[in-house]
């Protein structure tokens, strides 16, 4: 009598879930951008529809971080608190955040709540470690958003660059015209908007 096959004993292998549109766009990148002009290539492809188009915000979130491993930090996207978290080996940790001005002058008060959100993620930071930077993805000609920060005097824990500015600061330090130390003082400064102390560095020629 024939004998009935035998069960197949190895276990289904287990399927790997699909990536994210975040994870596949995140893979791109680090194949595709190997410096900053590339990272420039596809910002302008983005920013005419960053406002309007939620993919394309999702890829201008992900070309900040970009930006951020050329500064040499360490970024991780954080969904629940809805930024991304840069780790510097500094200590130095900043939340950061992609907008553009109109609607980041409403949101300042929720964007200097990111501190907290980091400071009670699991792991002890000393609060003058933490601070946010809000990337500003568009024109702000009458300098309101730096306005608005100063009179809700949160500029201790909240900070501006616009999106030019992070560019140029990310060449400078991937050129090695600006260490990794100075990149973390410049985005944590006195003043709320950082835009003019790296327009300085970037006139500045090693002699």
């Amino acid at each position: 009598m024939a004998m009935p096959d035998a069960p197949d004993m190895m276990p289904l292998a287990a399927h790997a879930p699909e990536p994210s549109p975040r994870d596949r766009f995140r893979r791109l990148l680090r194949d595709r951008a190997g410096c900053t002009d590339d990272v420039v290539w596809y910002l302008d492809q983005a920013i005419p529809t960053f406002a309007t188009d939620p993919q394309v915000r999702l890829a201008v979130e992900e070309l900040v971080d970009h930006l951020g491993r050329f500064l040499q930090f360490s970024p991780e996207r954080d969904e629940h608190l809805g930024c991304s978290t840069w780790t510097s080996t500094t200590a130095a940790r900043l939340a950061v955040v992609v907008e553009d001005p109109v609607v980041a002058r409403t949101r300042l008060p929720q964007f200097a709540r990111l501190r907290d959100g980091v400071l009670t993620s699991g792991t002890i930071h000393l609060e003058s470690q933490v601070s946010v930077l809000c990337v500003v993805c568009g024109d702000d000609p009458r300098g309101s958003l730096e306005e608005a920060l100063t009179i809700r005097r949160a500029s201790d824990q909240l900070r501006l660059v616009t999106l030019g500015g992070l560019v140029t600061l990310a060449h400078l330090v991937e050129i090695g015209q600006v260490t990794h130390l100075a990149a973390v003082q410049i985005l944590r400064p006195a003043r709320a908007l950082a835009d003019p102390l790296i327009s300085l560095l970037g006139r500045v020629r090693p002699s």
